[in-house]
């Protein structure tokens, strides 16, 4: 650990708890696992982004994640300036933790926060090579007939934003005979990531057909008709989705209510739109949709 210690300091690179490390040469990161034998944790984070902050100062500070990982070369890469790597692993949101052998392969990814309980169970299955990004690769080819592993493939390039590979990936997995609804529903988000918003909206539709009541299916269905500019279906998917969530425990209804004050304002019914703006301010007057709301009818935004 001493001469490792050393590298890093002669690389310019000392890692400290959470320090801001920037690195312009990716080659320092080889020169480190290659010397040191050990594997990297690259977690990119934002300043702005609350849920960074709460997976850097509660789960990567907690004392059973601190041991497990101490294992490993921890690196805290900002978001916002290192454009290199995130173009190279993928990245479009935070945050986003990546595990990387000592040869800087991808063994496999964590999006988004995890609570340290659930940060652990992530990072055994991942030490232990069970459904990784690396082992599924494995499965790429047209030779395996395991519409499993062509489904949990396909899902893994969605998150590295490889999306063509992840068409084919859900698409072998249809083939060999995997339950359509997962696979439609993560082909619609691919194209919804892609902008194609009109083979998005088929493949979402087909998924909701087969499946029960979702909130997250409609919700995207949503974006996809607004995004495509086709605002009365939108109007009618927020109503879906505020049905669905009759008692508001997703908290899905206040956006739901701030998408139909938009469409109805871009449709030019500003009756409507000023309904469903009252409505949102009456019954959810601190929510930041009623805020954004607000922006739109008192200062003309």
């Amino acid at each position: 650990m001493k001469r490792l210690f050393a590298l890093l300091l002669v690389l310019g690179l000392f890692v400290s708890s959470w320090a801001s490390t920037e690195i312009e040469n990716p080659t320092k990161l080889f020169e480190i696992a290659q010397k040191g034998g050990h594997n990297i944790i690259i977690v990119f984070t934002a300043t702005w982004c609350g849920w960074c902050h709460k997976l850097k100062t509660e789960t990567l500070k907690d004392t059973k994640v601190e041991k497990l990982i101490s294992e490993n070369i921890l690196i805290n890469m900002d978001f916002d300036k290192n454009a290199a790597f995130r173009k190279r692993f993928g990245i479009t949101g935070v945050p986003a933790t990546i595990f990387l052998n000592s040869h800087l392969k991808e063994i496999d990814r964590i999006i988004g926060y995890l609570p340290p309980k659930e940060f652990i169970k992530e990072y055994k299955r991942i030490k232990s090579g069970k459904d990784t990004f690396m082992e599924l690769l494995k499965y790429s080819s047209k030779n395996c007939i395991d519409p499993k592993k062509h489904l949990a493939l396909a899902e893994k390039y969605s998150e590295r934003n490889m999306n063509k590979k992840a068409i084919e990936q859900y698409q072998l997995a249809l083939n060999y005979g995997i339950s359509g609804e997962k696979a439609y529903y993560g082909m619609g988000l691919v194209y919804k990531d892609m902008k194609n918003y009109n083979t998005a909206i088929k493949f979402i539709k087909k998924a909701i057909k087969m499946s029960k009541p979702n909130l997250k299916m409609h919700y995207n269905l949503m974006l996809c008709y607004y995004y495509n500019q086709n605002f009365s279906k939108c109007i009618k998917e927020c109503n879906n989705i505020i049905s669905l969530d009759k008692n508001n425990k997703e908290n899905m209804n206040p956006l739901a209510f701030y998408v139909k004050v938009l469409c109805f304002h871009k449709m030019g019914m500003v009756k409507d739109a000023r309904r469903n703006f009252e409505y949102l301010s009456d019954f959810f007057p601190k929510n930041r949709y009623t805020q954004r709301a607000i922006e739109l009818f008192v200062k003309g935004k």
